[in-house]
């Protein structure tokens, strides 16, 4: 099945029976509804349709603890989807049904698929971990499902395990491990020549051993190597592009953006420019303009914009660097306000903390970035243009998640009696369930259950409910200090004059600070 207008025909024939006590019913609807969900996530990178399909085969599973046979099919895969999505509270709440059902498998039957399936699983859990920025995990994650791989054989984890290891090794600068791990994964693929996705696992391979490539003439400082090596990045690009006949892939995009990010280390920034503009259209349906800044109504939650617009803002601040024209700046400071306005959307999509956290870092990343900008740009100028704009980004680099929390508590006196009374029975049941976690009689699947249930109900009722808060502004005389990287930065505004320096580094404040405590 190749067209998508058949697979949307032929969905609608899913009739989900909400009230059915049928197992085999129940059973042959989570089959169908896995399939079509399969179909859109794995065939046409259609990821809400996809999950829409996953939820209603969850809802169909035979045990809602232990799951089925099918978990690796639909669960997996939603934990896949939402770890793409940033919603890491998410992916993991279904990461543990799954490693839950598989285990349950292989003990019920030791020679049954779960034992390949939980080598491969361990490749999502780490993508996960990596997402969160938790190294030590992912490595650790990779090391076991390599380690279960070799155990059986098996070639798919084996590549797979692999090649992400390698990755995090040559993060980690060790060449000569990383050497060895992609040794691994290209004699796995020998024997994978006659699977369905060979040229998916082919370019994963060839991406590493161009980034090994490349690494290695740079950590060497031979920059003839270096340039050498991105012809590996166009090979990888090229195996994809075939594995993806005429479809726009975020998979695509994200090769793009490594090659654009390798081809700004050796200056080539033209060629950079191009690639990022290729990344660009795996991910919007039109014609991407030629200056590759896109509306802002044309982005959505997708963090492979963020990647592309700090990658176009590194251009642009190179070119500023061999130019001295100011109109690059401008381009950087365009650049990061659309990588910034993408991180909002996430922000504001994610449902709890923990994942808004990672949002929050990348936040101060990009705004420090778009500040120092900014700031050259204030120096050459002294326009209060800029002074304003400094104004929002650091009211930016500040307290984002406590600022939410004042937001939603000025929302609920918005709601309804009615909504306000199931918001409050809501709350009641989370601090009951938080409260049952420390008492060891109850079953902790289910509470971890009901807690992710409770916090995305109470998300949702406040999503798109919030009334008019008003926050406090300074008339008179103030200073508001920004710590930017190792810089400590003060805006003022003292008797009608306004400023803004930098202080210094960061260091003479930590003294302050010390000298004040032991005051």
């Amino acid at each position: 099945l190749h067209s998508k207008k058949v697979l949307d025909q032929l969905a609608t024939y899913l009739d989900p029976d909400p009230g059915s006590q049928d197992s085999l019913k129940n059973r042959c609807i989570r089959t169908k509804a896995t399939l079509f969900g399969r179909k859109y996530y794995r065939d046409f990178g259609d990821l809400e349709t996809a999950e829409k399909f996953y939820l209603i085969g969850h809802r169909y599973a035979a045990d809602t603890i232990l799951l089925d046979d099918y978990a690796w099919y639909c669960e997996n895969d939603l934990m896949s989807i939402y770890t793409i999505r940033d919603d890491y509270e998410s992916a993991e709440y279904y990461l543990t049904l799954v490693e839950k059902s598989l285990k349950h498998q292989m003990y019920k039957n030791p020679k049954s698929d779960a034992s390949k399936q939980y080598s491969r699983f361990l490749v999502n859990i780490g993508l996960l971990f990596e997402s969160r920025a938790d190294t030590l995990g992912a490595i650790a994650c990779y090391s076991l499902g390599l380690k279960l791989a070799d155990s059986m054989e098996l070639a798919t984890a084996i590549q797979g395990n692999a090649s992400r290891l390698a990755n995090m090794m040559m993060d980690l600068d060790s060449m000569e491990h990383a050497s060895q791990l992609l040794q691994k994964a290209e004699s796995a693929l020998d024997s994978l020549k006659d699977e369905r996705t060979y040229e998916e696992r082919l370019a994963d391979v060839r991406l590493m051993q161009a980034k090994w490539k490349f690494k290695s003439a740079k950590l060497a400082g031979n920059r003839r190597d270096q340039i050498a090596a991105l012809s590996g990045y166009e090979k990888a690009n090229s195996i994809l592009e075939s594995y993806y006949p005429s479809q726009k892939r975020r998979e695509i995009a994200k090769y793009e953006v490594e090659y654009a990010e390798a081809l700004i280390e050796v200056d080539s920034l033209s060629a950079a420019k191009i690639a990022l503009r290729r990344a660009l259209e795996n991910l919007v349906p039109q014609t991407v303009p030629t200056n590759l800044l896109l509306g802002f109504g044309e982005l959505y939650h997708e963090n492979t914009f963020i990647q592309i617009y700090e990658a176009y803002a590194d251009i642009s601040t190179k070119q500023f660097e061999l130019t001295t024209l100011d109109t690059f700046l401008y381009t950087s400071i365009e650049a990061l306000d659309r990588a910034i306005y993408v991180n909002d959307i996430i922000l504001d999509q994610v449902a709890a903390d923990p994942s808004k956290l990672i949002a929050v870092r990348t936040n101060k990343k990009l705004v420090h970035q778009e500040l120092d900008a900014v700031y050259t740009l204030y120096q050459e100028t002294r326009a209060p243009d800029y002074l304003d704009k400094a104004r929002d980004l650091f009211n930016r680099s500040k307290s984002i998640l406590l600022e939410e929390k004042i937001r939603q508590s000025h929302t609920v006196a918005h709601l309804t009696a009615e909504e306000q009374k199931t918001l409050r029975d809501w709350q009641e049941k989370l601090r009951r369930a938080y409260a049952n976690q420390l008492d060891s009689t109850y079953r902790q699947d289910s509470l971890s259950r009901v807690i992710f249930t409770l916090k995305k109900n109470i998300s949702e009722l406040l999503a798109g409910k919030e009334g008019q808060w008003k926050k406090e502004t300074i008339d008179g005389s103030y200073i508001e200090y920004a710590v930017y990287g190792d810089e400590v930065m003060a805006n003022f505004n003292i008797d009608q004059f306004k400023g803004w320096l930098k202080l210094g580094p960061k260091k003479y404040l930590d003294r302050l600070i010390a000298a004040l405590n032991a005051y």
